[in-house]
């Protein structure tokens, strides 16, 4: 499989004049995260940070490539009593990016159901 194509800062000069297509307001988010695809066997857990959050889906920034398509798990601990929150979530588009140390894959993500204002908050704050 090839290296998805890291566009050259003409393009993203280009790309930023672009108007703004997307339907969904994104908040910014730094939590950190663990994701679990659905396909692989019990025990495999992804560490990943959260971009960004809408209400249709968020934005993982993650260490191991995933194919459009795929779906997880997306879970955050809330506290050390073992609170947690999970989402399933489908990956639409994949890029490569290199502001994360260790984390060097962009993915953008649908809810596969809509999120509750609770869930949307504890991913966001």
């Amino acid at each position: 499989m090839s290296e998805p194509k890291v566009p050259s800062p003409e393009e993203v000069a280009e790309q930023s004049c672009l108007p703004e297509r997307r339907a969904w307001v994104r908040s910014p988010s730094n939590q950190e995260v663990s994701c679990h695809p659905r396909t692989a066997q019990s025990g495999v857990f992804w560490p990943a940070k959260v971009h960004d959050v809408s209400a249709a889906g968020l934005a993982l920034v993650l260490g191991h490539r995933v194919d459009p398509g795929t779906l997880l798990d997306v879970t955050l601990e809330i506290d050390a009593d073992t609170r947690s929150r999970t989402l399933r979530v489908r990956v639409i588009h994949v890029a490569l990016v290199t502001a994360h140390p260790g984390l060097r894959w962009l993915a953008g993500c649908a809810f596969t159901r809509a999120p509750s204002e609770l869930e949307l908050r504890a991913f966001l704050s």
